[in-house]
């Protein structure tokens, strides 16, 4: 519900003791209600008879010129005005009618004028009389020199009776800093009163004619008979009769202006009387009437009648006063000490306050409350702070809720929303827990504390405070001090708390500091996937902090932010690479197919871990100061090529060191499987695969996947160049890394000679296994090229051979399409180089031989042709040339069939 609102008054003007009525809005629901009326500045309350809502009858003050009507009320507060009443102090001259007595005495005196020599005049003498009706605002302001206006206006002054006055030097003296609205207004004015007097003798004569004629004829009446009675007398002069009937008639004017005096002086007795009896009556219900105040908890009530006491009261009073004024400071005194107890409720509202530091100031309050209030929040804070350090830091404590904890402790009321509240299963570390919630309390508590500094520090709470040591601190700048030192205490010991916990860099710190942190017993936890989380906590608390705080007591907080985001970055991309590097532990070499091949799981776990991170880098240093996201851009920068090289040597791992087992394995069955082949060529001159396959299952199973892991490797690192490697990049660009095409080719030269390295270790195993297979067949020590039969058909390590190119397609198909071609066009390479070296090995041919061996190299080459390179076709003709074979007709036909 809004104020009181005053909207008419009637008169509008007046001198001091008019009584006025006020009419308007909301004006209190009874005359209990009505706490305060103010008319022109001055309180009149005493003289205020309230009759309904919307009217107010009321005697005005001792005021000079216009000013607005404030009405408060318990039910509305402090109102509004929209008139102005206008107090005009009367200023009567000998010469001016008046309805009320006048003390001429103080308007008139005799002096001389400014020039010597002339005589000396009778003047009114005005007092503060302002012919522009400005009223208080007239002579404001530094006044001109009498000898400065001397100079400018020889002869003249500014007396308004005088018959040198100057106009221009009544201006300068009395209104030099009045404004030219109010200039205007005052002629404004100053014409009004010109008009009435001009106008004013004219009606009074024209309305008294009658009686100027009567009395004319009267005074011709009584001269003619003064005339007449003289020229009868016989004895004494007409005038002593007429002498003497002055004098009786004077006797008799004094004797009833007598009766008059007395009658005023016995109404002003009985006014007089009726105040007193009036102050008596207010005076011994004061104690009650506070007490009852007191109870229904109306503070505003109790200030008010206590100040209405000491404006009634003073200590040179009557005796009987005195008893019902001690009871009422003892009444205040009680109230005091509650008003301070509930100050010290904590939290609590700026408003709420505000409102207690200025009742406790009007019950004259011994001390500075304002001050008081913001001494005890800071130890407060510390309080809470030191609570939750205790709580975390304490071994195998069990975590509660703040709310409750405060409740124990002083009944502070503060919320919290921490982390402690979930389950125990998913509970954060201590150190993260306390985290969060010292960055609740911060955001809750301090922006608080320095509001109430603020007010404190305006000056605003220290309004009629009577401790001159508390105005001294202020005015010299002590308590401003002292409480920018309060606030920078409380936001470092916000930071130290931090920083011990995930720094523990507190050895060059003072014993004083060291002991505020306190110090974490227990071991480290893992921390890293709950750093980010405090970033963004910490991060959150200094923005809001520094929009409600002076930005340079806040630096700590940044530089903490900045440690913290900082250490996050390192502790991230450790991670990162641990994961990277532990990426072989998670490979199942299970196949998942694509759209050109299959992978394992190895390449999308590897793109999670990188994007993961670059993502949660990016979140970490948004928000930040100007230079510091690029550094710390950078430094991602520098971490992923860390983990691209963590990632190779991961392929590298699985390709070779943890191999090492697998092809001293597969060695050894190979040996077993060729030597079951040589006895078997021996006997029958040819090689049954399958059988072979089954004699030594077990150990070709060996094989297979040692040799598919190595073909999944490479089909991983075609994948991670062609699909993974560009989307890391698309994200790495749209983030705002730098560097990024450097890193992208450092990366992709990086993984192309791992696929170089792998892709050759392949083609090796596999020519090994060739090698087994043609040492087995054209060795000398196995087959005799001297002495040997006509070819009927191929022998059987060349079925062997082709069934392991077979193989090898069928491994290469099976994990990627792409590899066949490389793979096996590689292999072909290789197996032509092995079979011209086997054949140089051989130092003479039969005929029969040559044509063993002719039949052989046409076999593998037509059969593989498909794979056949310029350097495979070149070792098929030299080892052609090498033979030296000049065929007949039937050999031609036997080498096509």
């Amino acid at each position: 519900m809004s104020g009181p609102l005053v909207t008419g008054v009637s008169p509008s003007f007046g001198p001091p003791g008019t009584k006025i009525t006020i009419r308007g809005e909301r004006l209190g629901t009874s005359q209990y209600d009505v706490i305060n009326l103010t008319i022109c500045g001055l309180n009149c309350l005493h003289w205020a008879e309230w009759h309904k809502p919307s009217m107010i009858v009321c005697r005005t003050g001792a005021a000079d010129g216009p000013g607005e009507i404030i009405v408060t009320t318990r039910s509305g507060g402090q109102g509004d005005c929209n008139v102005v009443f206008t107090s005009q102090v009367a200023h009567v001259g000998p010469m001016v009618e008046s309805a009320i007595w006048v003390d001429e005495s103080e308007f008139l005196e005799n002096h001389l004028d400014r020039g010597k020599g002339e005589e000396r005049k009778l003047s009114v003498r005005g007092g503060n009389f302002d012919p522009l009706g400005l009223g208080e605002k007239a002579g404001r302001g530094q006044k001109v020199t009498s000898e400065f206006l001397e100079g400018l206006y020889p002869g003249g002054n500014g007396d308004l009776h005088s018959e040198k006055f100057v106009a221009a030097w009544y201006l300068l003296e009395q209104h030099r800093n009045t404004s030219f609205s109010d200039l205007q207004r005052g002629l404004s004015t100053l014409r009004k009163e010109v008009d009435k007097k001009s106008v004013a003798p004219s009606n009074y004569a024209k309305e008294n004619l009658t009686a100027y004629l009567l009395g004319e004829q009267s005074l011709q009446d009584f001269r003619k008979m003064i005339v007449a009675v003289e020229s009868k007398s016989e004895g004494g002069s007409i005038t002593d009769k007429l002498d003497g009937l002055l004098s009786k008639s004077d006797v008799i004017a004094s004797s009833l202006f007598k009766e008059v005096l007395e009658r005023k002086e016995k109404a002003d007795a009985t006014r007089n009387a009726l105040n007193v009896l009036q102050r008596f009556k207010f005076l011994f219900s004061l104690p009650k009437s506070i007490a009852q105040n007191i109870e229904s908890g109306d503070i505003d009530m109790v200030v008010s009648d206590y100040g209405r006491t000491k404006s009634l009261l003073t200590d040179g009073e009557v005796q009987v006063f005195q008893k019902v004024l001690s009871k009422v400071r003892l009444l205040v005194a009680d109230f005091r000490r509650e008003l301070r107890s509930r100050l010290n409720e904590l939290p609590s509202c700026l408003e709420d306050q505000r409102r207690m530091i200025k009742f406790l100031i009007q019950l004259d309050y011994e001390g500075d409350p304002g001050w008081e209030a913001l001494e005890h929040m800071f130890r407060w804070i510390i309080n809470l702070v030191e609570v939750i350090r205790d709580r975390y830091q304490t071994i195998g404590s069990e975590p509660i809720p703040l709310s409750e904890l405060h409740s124990a402790r002083q009944q502070h009321q503060v919320s919290t929303q921490g982390l402690w509240k979930r389950e125990p299963e998913t509970r954060p570390p201590k150190r993260v827990g306390m985290t969060e919630e010292l960055c609740e309390l911060h955001l809750e508590v301090i922006p608080d504390f320095w509001a109430l500094a603020k007010a404190y520090l305006s000056g605003d709470l220290l309004h009629g405070i009577t401790d001159m040591e508390a105005r001294e601190a202020f005015s010299s700048g002590r308590r401003e001090a002292d409480a920018n030192e309060m606030l920078q205490s409380l936001l470092q010991l916000f930071c130290d708390m931090i920083n011990c916990a995930f720094f523990e860099e507190t050895g060059d710190w003072e014993e004083e500091r060291r002991a505020r942190v306190g110090e974490w017993k227990e071991t480290r936890e893992p921390l890293e996937e709950w750093l980010p989380f405090c970033v963004r906590q910490v991060r959150h608390c200094t923005a809001v902090l520094l929009q409600q705080l002076p930005v340079e007591d806040v630096q700590c907080c940044v530089k903490l932010s900045s440690n913290l985001r900082s250490l996050t970055v390192q502790k991230l991309f450790v991670r990162a690479e641990t994961d990277t590097s532990l990426l072989h532990e998670r490979e199942n070499w299970v196949l998942e197919a694509e759209e050109h091949g299959s992978i394992s799981s190895l390449p999308v776990l590897f793109e999670s871990v990188v994007v993961e991170t670059l993502l949660t880098l990016k979140d970490i240093v948004q928000e930040t100061a100007t230079d510091e996201p690029t550094r710390l851009l950078h430094t991602g920068s520098k971490y992923v090529v860390s983990i691209l090289q963590k990632l190779i040597e991961c392929f590298r791992y699985l390709a070779f060191e943890k191999q090492t087992d697998g092809y001293q394995a597969d060695s050894e069955a190979h040996n077993e499987h060729s030597s079951s082949s040589d006895d078997s060529d021996n006997e029958t001159g040819t090689h049954d695969s399958s059988h072979s396959d089954m004699e030594t299952g077990e150990d070709t199973k060996c094989e297979v996947l040692t040799n598919k892991r190595l073909l999944i490797i490479l089909s991983n690192i075609q994948f991670i160049k062609s699909q993974v490697l560009p989307r890391i990049m698309d994200c790495y660009k749209l983030h705002g890394y730098p560097d990024s095409r450097s890193v992208e080719n450092g990366a992709s030269r990086d993984l192309n000679g791992l696929d170089t390295v792998v892709f050759n270790e392949y083609v090796k195993c596999k020519s090994v296994l060739v090698n087994e297979v043609l040492e087995a067949g054209m060795g000398c020590e196995h087959f005799d090229w001297e002495e040997c039969t006509y070819p009927k058909t191929v022998r059987g390590y060349i079925k062997e051979l082709i069934m392991l190119f077979i193989e090898v397609h069928s491994e290469c198909y099976s994990v990627s399409g792409l590899l066949i071609t490389p793979v096996l066009v590689s292999l072909l390479q290789s197996t032509s180089e092995s079979m011209l070296v086997s054949l140089r090995k051989i130092e003479t041919f039969c005929h029969e031989g040559a044509m063993h061996a002719q039949i052989e190299l046409t076999v593998v080459e037509k059969t593989l042709s498909r794979f056949l390179t310029p350097t495979s076709v070149a070792n098929f003709d030299r080892a052609y040339k090498y033979l030296s074979l000049d065929g007949t007709v039937e050999d031609s036909k036997a080498i096509r069939e």
